[in-house]
Parts: structure tokens; C-alpha cells; sequence
């Protein structure tokens, strides 16, 4: 059996003739013949994903930056105030052949103001330059182009917004000055015979409160319109002779410039860093004031006249003496208490207007009171058996005594502080975008 194995072995040795070796050389052959192109295909795919991958990221970048002009588009205005317009943000750029260095076709029109400003960060390692034109019919074109190393991907996008436009009232006069009393963070409370009145035109002497209207007693008289945001007290009083409106709706303060009045003082005129006295003399002297500014406190004695020919500004208090009168058609203004008086009906060329900014004005006399008297953040308190020409202003409004109020039919033209009503206003503004076409290079 052995003899026979190895015998088998020696005929199998002696009948090879290379087979195996020849299909060896031809499957090495081809393989040197295909081995180099499939390299190199396999290179090619390389740098082809690379790229791809590349321009991808620059088109999400590209894409990152329409994002951001369509969120400037719709949430800041601001930023789009000047486009198109002057501000030292925005270029002229015109959509000719000579500006296609994105790739993108031109657009036809030329000439079109646009913002051109680049994000703040780099988005996928590529700086991104946004271009945002509004062009007519108020459609945005928006030009993002990502640029990396020697490669960009840009991509321009028409974006139709859908605008809103809204009225914006006038800011108007506050309406304060039309009222013979206003309170206007408290209450108007009137007793005794209180008689408000308007001059010439009767039926004008309106009051006002933001808050309440107080009558204590059953002899007031108001000819006019009586108003308040909360109520009327008694309801229904007798005294009024005009309408009874509780629940109003509230009264704005007027509109004064301190800082203007302060200039105003200030400019052409004498500045005192002390008290200033008008006292002594023989009765009823006759000063002048203004334009002033007086760093301390202001004191007319009695029985003077002052006659105001100019803004007077009191950084301190001012007090006025029995029997004096102070006249002129301008504004004095005390940032502490004020303590007014006057002996004469006065016309309204000659009524003054009497501000404190940070106290409480009373006024008191016997005869005439004619003055505006606006307390900014206290109160108007009127005391004794006499008559105010003119209007009181405050957080509260209060009568002691009898005093009455006539007021000058004609006031509030001539003597609001305010400028004269601005018109209402519309505005436009953008409340959601269509994106109407995106075009990629």
C-alpha cells in the first residue's frame, strides 16, 4: 500500500507542466494594468468629497448669512434705516457685468444704494460678505458670499416682505392749559363758595383730575366741564354747569423743557450765587428780572412790583410778599416751594407762568391772583378770599377759604410751553418676508 502511494505521487510530479504558474503572471499582469488608474480614481474621489465637503460648508456659511439679513429684514429697523439712503455704512454697488465677481448673472438695474457689511464671525472657517438692496416695490435683494482661502460659494436671494403700516398719534399739546384746574396724579377737592369761571366766553372753566373730584360742600359753582379718571363727589353735584364725566381717561403733563428755561435764563443775563432780596424802598417800587438765574432764594417783599423781561430760574425757593405783584408774560421757575401772591387782574400778555419743579406752590391774597401756576411734582394750594386769573397745574389741587378761579378763555393758545400738536404719524414696518427666488454660484 505505501509503495503504491508513492508511486501515485511520482506520476502527479512528472505530468505538472506550470499551469499555476502562468495564471499567476496573467493575474499580476492585470493587475500592474489596472492597479495605477484605480489609484488615481481613488484620489479623485478623494479630492471630489474633499471639495464637495468644502463648498458645502461654504454654502451653509453663504446660507448663514441670507439668514441674517432676512432677521436684520424683520427685526431691526434700524440697522435698514439708510437702505437705500446716506449713512457712512452703505457703498454704491451697481448689479453690472463689472460687478459680478460672484458669479451670479447681474442684475438689470444699476445704481441702487446697498449695505454691504460682513458678519462678525466666521461661520465653517469662511468670512461671509453680506450685500442688502432694496430695490422698487420694496422687494430686498440679498448677495451672501462665503469666501475661503481661494474658493466662495455665493448665493442671491430676492426677498418680498409684507409691510404693516401703522398710525402714530400726534403727541399734541396736553391739553392741560385748557383747564381752569387740573390735578394730575391726585385729586381736585373744592369747598367753601368756590366759583370757577372762564372770561370772556362763559361755560369754559373745565377741571380735570387724575384721580377725584372732591366737593365738601353745597355753594361751589363750576361753570364749565368737570372730569376725572376715578370719581365725581357727591355724583350728580348741582354746582356744575357743563358735563359730569367720571372715568376719563387721563391727561398727560405739558410738555416743559427745564434745561431750555435754564439756557433761556442763562443766555444774556445775570447769574447770582446767592439769595436775592427785593425789599426796602418806598411802597409799591417798581423792579425789573430777567433773564436770570439765581443760585439761592428769591424774595419780593411787600407792596413791590416786579415786571419779569425774561426767563427767571430759581435754584432755591421764591417767596412773594403781601400787596406785590409780579407781572410779565414770562416763565419763572423755583425748584423748591413757591409762595405766590398779586394784587391785579392782569391781562393775558402780562400773566406769568410759575413752575416749581420739586415742591409745593401756595398761592394767597385778597384781591387778584393772576398767574399759571404749575407745581411739577407737588401741590397747588389756594388760601383766602381772592381770585387766580389764570390755571393751577398739580399732583393735587386744593381751596381753602373761598378762593375763585377765573380762567382766560384763549390761554392755552397763547401759553402752552409745548410746541403746537405734532400731526399723527405712519409708519411702516415689515411683518413677515417671502423668499421669492435663490439662485446659487
Amino acid at each position: 500500500m505505501k509503495k503504491m502511494l508513492k508511486g501515485s505521487v511520482r506520476r502527479f510530479c512528472r505530468d505538472e507542466h506550470g499551469h499555476i504558474f502562468i495564471i499567476a503572471l496573467i493575474i499580476l499582469a492585470i493587475g500592474s494594468l489596472t492597479l495605477a488608474p484605480l489609484l488615481n480614481y481613488m484620489g479623485t474621489g478623494l479630492k471630489a468629497g474633499q471639495t464637495y465637503e468644502n463648498k458645502t460648508m461654504e454654502f451653509y456659511a453663504a446660507d448663514s448669512g441670507i439668514e441674517d439679513a432676512i432677521w436684520h429684514i424683520l427685526n431691526n429697523g434700524e440697522f435698514l434705516a439708510g437702505v437705500p439712503g446716506t449713512t457712512s455704512n452703505l457703498i454704491s454697488y451697481y448689479w453690472d457685468e463689472s460687478s459680478t465677481e460672484t458669479g451670479l448673472p447681474p442684475y438689470p438695474d444699476t445704481g441702487y444704494e446697498s449695505l454691504k457689511y460682513q458678519l462678525s464671525h466666521p461661520i465653517n472657517d469662511c468670512d461671509v460678505e453680506v450685500i442688502l438692496t432694496r430695490i422698487p416695490g420694496g422687494v430686498f435683494v440679498v448677495t451672501s458670499t462665503a469666501i475661503k482661502d481661494d474658493s466662495s460659494t455665493a448665493i442671491r436671494t430676492f426677498i418680498e416682505p409684507s409691510y404693516v403700516v401703522t398710525t402714530i398719534p400726534g403727541s399734541g399739546p396736553s391739553g392741560v392749559f385748557e383747564n381752569a384746574a387740573t390735578a394730575l396724579d391726585g385729586n381736585v377737592n373744592i369747598g367753601g363758595n368756590v366759583y370757577i369761571s372762564s372770561t370772556p366766553d362763559p361755560g369754559n372753566a373745565n377741571i380735570h383730575a387724575n384721580g377725584d373730584v372732591n366737593f365738601s360742600g353745597a355753594a361751589a359753582t363750576v361753570d364749565g366741564n368737570v372730569t376725572a379718571t376715578g370719581e365725581i363727589s357727591p355724583e350728580d353735584y348741582p354746582g356744575i354747569s357743563g358735563d359730569s364725566q367720571p372715568g376719563a381717561d387721563a391727561v398727560s403733563p405739558p410738555d416743559v423743557d427745564i434745561d431750555q428755561l435754564i439756557a433761556e435764563a442763562e443766555a444774556e443775563g445775570d447769574i447770582y450765587n446767592n439769595n436775592v432780596s427785593f425789599s426796602g424802598g418806598p411802597p409799591g417800587q417798581t423792579d425789573t428780572l430777567g433773564p436770570t438765574r439765581i443760585n439761592g432764594n428769591l424774595t419780593i417783599g411787600a407792596n413791590r412790583t416786579v415786571v419779569l423781561q425774561g426767563t427767571v430760574y430759581v435754584d432755591g425757593t421764591i417767596s412773594v410778599g403781601a400787596n406785590s405783584l409780579v407781572k410779565g408774560g414770562y416763565t419763572i421757575v423755583a425748584t423748591g416751594d413757591v409762595d405766590f401772591t398779586g394784587t391785579s387782574e392782569l391781562g393775558l400778555e402780562d400773566i406769568p407762568f410759575v413752575i416749581s419743579t420739586g415742591g409745593d406752590i401756595t398761592a394767597t391774597g385778597t384781591s387778584w391772583v393772576s398767574a399759571v401756576m404749575y407745581a411739577m411734582d407737588g401741590d397747588v394750594t389756594l388760601k383766602g378770599n381772592f381770585t387766580v386769573k389764570g390755571s393751577v397745574i398739580g399732583n393735587n389741587v386744593y381751596s381753602q377759604g373761598n378762593p375763585n378761579i377765573m380762567y382766560p378763555v384763549g390761554l392755552s393758545d397763547i401759553f402752552d410751553p409745548s410746541e403746537p400738536g405734532e400731526e399723527d404719524e405712519e409708519t411702516t414696518s415689515i411683518s413677515d418676508i417671502a423668499v421669492r427666488s435663490y439662485i446659487i454660484s
